[in-house]
């Protein structure tokens, strides 16, 4: 075993680590958990890489630690994405998490001091342990920053506060103090030795300490806070009529109608519509089933063979002309779905010309654990999910249930079908799905009647790609098809 798949064992045994998680998947968590989570996991992060370091040599042990420093990054911030998700939903806040950007010259500069000449090894190991372990939990600190940023910016009201235990030195005394986001000082997140002081950032009903991470309610009604106003058709304002509900097609219908001619950004918040948000985001396109429960992954074997898996990487840098340096098996254990995902990829490639970007695995994609695979354009990359990746008959049972229930077309139920629809994301270019026509031909296809994953204009226009290419045709598929196939002759 390599040392990410000991940190991985060893992480997936801790009794710790095991009751956050229970609570994540019973919606239960908040971050104050998810911070104890980044503690234990780092401290067993730097532990792991310290016991092995010496046996890694030259530049080895400066890309391990890399490789295990963004194995962490990804796993704090999906963790912190999951208990995000739960108190917004309960909140009724509808926000993607956000992670903040990889630290790649910190992480460089503790990895390179790994190959110090002049120390000794019982210093190299020092550094190796609480080095890595530091940056690692740096990770959820840098994830409780940029959502409070994302949140003021997409106008949510959040304010910074700094308060001092009545103990402070003049320089804490003069920081002290309540700004709104975006007016604190730069150095209000500092502290000095000895510090007593408490920073802490406000969202909605919501506090929490940026460093502890305690978090408490703001007051009820009858404890300081107002009665909230309720308008009823007897006090509601003058020219509101009667309240009207609308099935869900209906709803999707006049989403359809309504939906933005062009792309663009509200507040700073990029258009978008994962998640079930109700805004479609074309930076991050997925295939997954958010009003779906994820399959049973325990009732699946899962056969292993990593040497497999390291090995195939060359094979999937040839076929598709990837850098190796792009590519990130991390938790993938065989090569049973990988190995025909990758093929009609290939195939897919040689037929339309299309460049692949880079392709990273994750256990869960952005917190979403119906999440199969997902291509992020902000950042290039295709997200494969390890959990669905590792077992075929986990993977074709979930497409053909999904197929079954309406959420995806009835010819979704195979991995061909599978690589189809993610590469078709990758080619089709958003300008063309974002065009007054491609608007229109989205409307008339949302009256004919679409999958539920469709009714997303993005999944619908990858979806009649990748059918076509299946030899599958409607009316809906036709007119999509049709209309690319215009716009790449512009």
């Amino acid at each position: 075993m390599n040392i990410r798949e000991l940190i991985a064992a060893r992480a997936a045994s801790d009794p710790r680590l095991k009751a956050v998680l229970r609570k994540i998947s019973d919606g239960t968590a908040t971050l104050t958990d998810t911070a104890y989570y980044s503690d234990v996991y780092s401290d067993i992060t730097g532990k792991m890489f310290s016991d092995n370091v010496l046996d890694l040599i030259g530049a080895e042990r400066e890309d391990e630690c890399i490789d295990v420093l963004r194995s962490s990054y990804d796993n704090i911030n999906d963790i912190c994405a999951q208990a995000q998700k739960s108190l917004d939903q309960a909140a009724g806040i509808n926000i993607k998490p956000q992670r903040a950007p990889f630290p790649k010259e910190r992480v460089k500069q503790i990895a390179h001091s790994l190959l110090d000449p002049t120390v000794s090894d019982s210093t190299i190991k020092r550094r190796a342990n609480t080095g890595v372990a530091n940056v690692s939990k740096g990770f959820h600190d840098s994830y409780i920053k940029a959502n409070a940023k994302f949140r003021s910016d997409a106008g949510l009201r959040v304010y910074i506060n700094r308060e001092t235990d009545g103990k402070c030195c003049e320089w804490c005394t003069a920081m002290a103090g309540r700004y709104s986001y975006g007016s604190e000082p730069d150095d209000i997140y500092r502290r000095h030795d000895n510090c007593g002081c408490t920073v802490i950032y406000e969202n909605g009903k919501q506090r929490q300490d940026v460093w502890s991470k305690r978090s408490w309610t703001a007051p009820e009604v009858g404890a300081g806070a107002a009665e909230p106003v309720r308008f009823t058709s007897g006090n509601a304002p003058s020219g509101a009529g009667e309240p009207v509900r609308l099935t869900k097609d209906q709803a999707a219908e006049l989403q359809a109608k309504n939906m933005p001619k062009k792309s663009g950004k509200i507040n700073n918040l990029s258009i978008d519509n994962s998640g079930g948000s109700g805004i479609i985001k074309s930076e991050n396109l997925k295939m997954s089933a958010p009003l779906q429960k994820p399959p049973d992954f325990s009732k699946y074997e899962v056969k292993s063979d990593l040497k497999a898996v390291e090995a195939f990487k060359e094979t999937v840098s040839a076929k598709l002309g990837i850098p190796i340096s792009d590519i990130s098996l991390d938790g993938i254990r065989n090569t049973e779905v990988l190995e025909p995902f990758i093929n009609r990829i290939e195939q897919i490639q040689k037929e339309t010309g299309m460049k692949m970007p880079a392709l990273r695995s994750l256990s869960v994609i952005d917190g979403d654990e119906t999440c199969i695979a997902g291509y992020k354009r902000y950042e290039n990359t295709l997200y494969i999910s390890s959990k669905y990746f590792n077992s075929k008959d986990a993977l074709v049972d979930t497409l053909k249930e999904w197929a079954n229930n309406g959420t995806l077309p009835q010819q979704g139920k195979t991995i061909r079908y599978l690589a189809e629809h993610e590469t078709a994301h990758i080619r089709i270019p958003v300008s063309d799905i974002e065009s007054e026509e491609g608007f229109e031909i989205f409307r008339k296809a949302m009256k004919r009647g679409l999958c539920e994953n469709d009714k997303n204009i993005y999944e619908f226009y990858a979806d009649c790609e990748a059918l076509d290419r299946m030899g599958y045709s409607d009316k809906n598929i036709q007119d999509a098809v049709e209309y690319l196939k215009r716009r790449r002759k512009k």
